[in-house]
């Protein structure tokens, strides 16, 4: 288990009618993060990845011995996200130096989840039996 990576809630930056990329200071940014509010602030929900393994092996003869393993991935199936909107506000331009702030109903909205490669993925069960001579 671990707690959530944090994340810094974040504007669109616009260009203004004068055609420089801007944002609430005027200086230019992709994702310019919001007056007041300090970089990563938010957090992520925790991850949680548990896996269990049962074996139990057996000797037939001398020489012949069969296993059998049971592998579980991620036993509870929980989700564990690793994507969320976090843009809150789109900026526009009004006028050469003015502008406002729209907050974005999608803000804090998951994205993806359990899609990190093999590491976050939904419940999986392994089941084996390997017989060695």
């Amino acid at each position: 288990m671990q707690n959530g990576l944090p994340y810094a809630v974040c504007v669109s930056s616009y260009n203004s009618a004068d055609a420089i990329l801007t944002n609430w200071n005027g200086a230019g940014g992709a994702t310019p993060l919001i007056p007041g509010i300090g970089p990563n602030t938010r957090q992520y929900p925790r991850h949680i990845v548990d896996d269990v393994r049962a074996q139990k092996a057996f000797t037939i003869k001398e020489g012949y011995q069969l296993q059998l393993l049971a592998n579980v991935f991620n036993i509870a199936n929980h989700q564990n996200i690793d994507g969320i909107n976090t843009t809150a506000h789109l900026l526009s331009s009004t006028g050469a130096l003015s502008g406002t702030a729209t907050f974005q109903p999608t803000y804090g909205q998951i994205t993806s989840s359990n899609n990190s490669g093999f590491l976050y993925t939904p419940r999986q069960i392994e089941i084996a039996a390997r017989f060695s001579f």
